[in-house]
């Protein structure tokens, strides 16, 4: 399957984007913050899609420990038709 086509368990278009801000709340230690795109099959509902985007971030913060906020965006996927 192309890089980028939607897959029955979603297709992940992008690494995690982390970034690195200290924060005083912390007491100065950095953390990272995630940003992600995930490309779904149009005919997915938006139950499907919220829970893969769930799957995926909870998976994230798993292997990334630093990662405090995680923020999953889910896109259709897009053909020549759409």
């Amino acid at each position: 399957m192309p890089e980028g086509s939607p897959t029955s368990g979603g297709g992940i278009t992008n690494e995690p984007m982390c970034i690195c801000v200290p924060d005083s709340k912390l007491q100065n230690k950095p953390y990272l913050i995630g940003d992600m795109q995930v490309t779904l099959s149009n005919d997915m509902t938006v139950q499907e899609a919220c829970s893969i985007a769930a799957q995926r971030k909870k998976q994230t913060k798993l292997e990334f420990e630093d990662i405090i906020e995680m923020n999953v965006i889910i896109e259709p996927y897009k053909t020549q038709t759409n």
